[in-house]
């Protein structure tokens, strides 16, 4: 979905991606396109005017995910990592602080949004840093020759755990360690960037990598994916190791407004996959869904319609740090990945079986439109530490600007000339609209019609008009 409306372009998340055969060879898969797709501390009030004045509804109490709920009980825990597949990071004073060490896993080829080539990253090209995997995951900016960069991963980073410091924008999370992994870029990256991205976060071994994460990543949350293909069986196998290890994996659905069937990792299994909801809490209409879920994945919705959050005000390579609105299932993933890294905060051996007991509770949800059913960040912290659930009062939605319509001016009829009766007529004579009003006193304006609507017989009257209007 793509807004311009006097913001930034929005990101659309999975548009055009290439098709990948049923049973396609595994490793063939390895260089696909894959898409983009935005200590415990107690009793946190925010002070950002933005979440103060529903700038941030996505954290409000009627259709958001009731952060203050969460924000009662934990802000978060440095000690839980979440780990973003994205663009990279750009500096950004309402992040700096959460920021630890990540990496630069574009090895290769850099797609358009048709598959083709348009760079390398090993190559000085304006959609690379020019020196390919590396341990900078800044994002250098992910411009085409067509389009302007997208700041992608520093509008999703936002949204996960801005900091609480009375200014900017508020994460969800915003006393955590984020952990950037740069495997986009031009709105791209390949299937092995990603996978190898996930295996390295988790804690495991990736060839030609010696670095290692302090901490593995508690979350993994990729606001990307591709089409037209079942879960590659790679992507799977990577996935299931990285659970194994501990880590939570956290999906984007997608933005085609389609069954996500054949959307990928949506469709892969031991995952959260998350749809986006709008101001009232409704489906999103571009918002992928759910049908037909795959084994052991959670499917929940959380904001992702106008979502504020960090951003760079740089066209192409990195300026001056600023805030944007987007939209996209690109946004609501690190609502669902910040809610899960509060869950980790509070109970940090927390399974992927009990954050999905956590996560699909329908007691932990806000009921939404049409059947949806919103995250509540608030009753889900509650339930994982036994406090009872919070209750929370219902805020009042900021109203849109109003649209400005351009139509022209309405046609107002003048008022009708009202003449009291009686009237002494000579009824032998014959009467027009015209002369009828002269003789009742009334000046007629040039170019106007005068009708008379007759009380009694037309034949006691003899007016032959031929409009006859009301005589009062």
């Amino acid at each position: 979905m793509k807004r311009t409306a006097g913001f930034l372009v929005a990101l659309s998340l999975l548009s055009a991606g290439l098709a990948i055969p049923a049973h396609a060879d595994d490793q063939s898969q390895d260089s696909i396109p894959v898409h983009i797709f935005e200590s415990v501390s107690n009793s946190l009030i925010p002070t950002e005017p933005n979440y103060t004045n529903g700038n941030m509804w996505g954290l409000n109490t009627s259709f958001g995910i009731n952060e203050q709920g969460a924000l009662d009980l934990t802000s978060g825990s440095r000690d839980v990592v979440v780990g973003f597949i994205d663009t990279g990071i750009t500096n950004h004073t309402d992040l700096n602080a959460n920021v630890v060490a990540g990496y630069d896993f574009i090895s290769g080829d850099i797609y358009n949004s048709r598959g083709a080539v348009v760079g390398h990253d090993y190559t000085a090209t304006g959609t690379g840093d020019g020196n390919g995997r590396d341990s900078d995951p800044s994002d250098p900016g992910d411009y085409t020759s067509t389009t302007n960069s997208s700041w992608h991963g520093t509008h999703v980073a936002g949204i996960i755990g801005a900091l609480a410091n009375g200014e900017g924008a508020l994460g969800v999370a915003p006393i955590i360690s984020l952990m950037p992994l740069r495997a986009l870029g031009s709105s791209n990256g390949s299937l092995l960037d990603i996978k190898d991205a996930i295996t390295w976060a988790s804690g495991g071994s990736v060839s030609g990598i010696t670095a290692v994460p302090a901490k593995r990543a508690d979350v993994i949350s990729l606001s990307l994916g591709g089409t037209g293909s079942a879960c590659p069986t790679s992507l799977q196998s990577t996935i299931d190791a990285a659970v194994g290890r501990g880590s939570i994996v956290v999906v984007a659905a997608g933005n085609d407004g389609v069954d996500l069937a054949n959307t990928f990792p949506a469709n892969c299994q031991n995952v959260i996959v998350v749809m986006a909801s709008d101001v009232n809490g409704a489906k999103t209409s571009w918002s992928n869904f759910v049908v037909t879920g795959a084994a052991n994945s959670i499917y929940v919705t959380t904001p992702g319609s106008s979502i504020y959050s960090t951003y760079n005000a740089g066209t192409r390579t990195p300026g001056a740090q600023t805030f944007a609105l987007m939209s996209g299932t690109s946004m609501a993933t690190p609502f669902a990945s910040g809610i899960v890294a509060l869950i980790r905060s509070v109970k940090p051996t927390a399974t992927f079986s009990e954050i999905k007991s956590l996560l699909t509770d329908p007691n932990n949800v806000t009921p939404g439109v049409g059947g949806v059913k919103v995250l509540n960040a608030g009753k889900i912290i509650s339930a994982a530490i036994g406090a009872p659930a919070p209750v929370a009062t219902p805020e009042a939605i900021p109203e849109p600007a109003p649209a400005v319509t351009e139509t022209p001016a309405p046609v107002v009829a003048p008022a009708p000339i009202v003449v009291a009766p009686p009237f002494t007529l000579n009824t032998k004579k014959k009467f027009s609209g015209k002369n009828f009003a002269a003789q009742a006193g009334v000046t007629v304006p040039k170019k106007s019609t005068v009708s008379l609507k007759v009380v009694g017989s037309k034949s006691s009257c003899k007016i032959k008009s031929g409009k006859l209007a009301t005589l009062k």
